[in-house]
């Protein structure tokens, strides 16, 4: 059977801040955007928003 692999403390840190930052990024670019574009339920709105926020995540922790 294979180990975990361990990441620090601040590999950790510097990835949840990432990411954090980059949803801020969408809360406020995206978002906004969508709402002023298209007339939709507001829950497709964030459904969206977590589309563009959990792809580049899969794929980071994927290919690492």
């Amino acid at each position: 059977m294979e180990e975990k692999k361990q990441i620090r403390k601040q590999k950790a840190i510097l990835i949840f801040s990432i990411s954090t930052i980059y949803f801020f990024i969408l809360l406020f670019t995206v978002l906004p955007y969508l709402r002023s574009q298209f007339d939709l339920n507001p829950e497709l709105y964030w459904f969206i928003t977590g589309y563009f926020l959990f792809i580049p995540l899969l794929a980071f922790f994927c290919f690492q």
